[in-house]
């Protein structure tokens, strides 16, 4: 049996999810060594380090492992705050960050950067969590978006640059690991 067999067969497929969600869980556990709020003084604002597993997960087409590693990240929210409502709220915005992530990521082949896409994802995923959070408070929510929308051009920049940084030493590691690099990064 191939390395590359071993790989696609369903244990591989799972702890390959399991490996992406333990990394989500690691970066969104470093993130609390940023202060972003004492840089940019707006609540509840973060980098989105996590995203960086999932932008990669899902620009080298594995949207099954995505999919798995975005439910652990918001089981991981919910457990985390112990709240429903902050389930629901994460519930959305991941949602409809990795949609933004499926339908850009295919773009970075004809030139569009991860930094482009990972603002996209941040900018949806705050766009999804005001709706939700209008849901269950109050419209006047949605006053605050402008402000998400700005920071999160800044976050997802910051995760982008630190997707294009890390995504050639993931590789390389899948590459030592038996599986099939992605081509973009083969020479780095």
């Amino acid at each position: 049996m191939t390395n590359r067999t071993r790989v696609s067969s369903a244990s591989g497929k799972a702890a390959h999810a399991a490996a992406a969600a333990a990394l989500i869980s690691a970066f969104s556990f470093l993130e609390h060594f940023f202060p972003v709020a004492a840089l940019i003084p707006v609540p509840g604002i973060k980098l989105g380090l996590g995203n960086i597993v999932l932008l990669y997960l899902v620009s080298v087409k594995r949207y099954g492992e995505a999919l798995s590693a975005a439910a652990v990240k918001v089981v991981l929210s919910f457990f985390l705050s112990g709240s429903p409502v902050a389930l629901a709220l994460s519930l959305s915005g991941t949602a409809l960050s990795l949609a933004a992530m499926f339908l850009l990521c295919p773009m970075t082949k004809r030139g569009f950067s991860f930094v482009t896409v990972s603002s996209a994802s941040s900018f949806f995923f705050n766009l999804a969590q005001t709706a939700a959070a209008c849901v269950f408070y109050t419209g006047a929510v949605f006053y605050y978006f402008p402000v998400l929308s700005a920071v999160s051009l800044v976050t997802g920049t910051v995760t982008g640059i630190s997707a294009n940084l890390l995504f050639p030493k993931i590789n390389k590691l899948i590459r030592a690991r038996g599986s099939k690099p992605d081509e973009r990064y083969a020479n780095e």
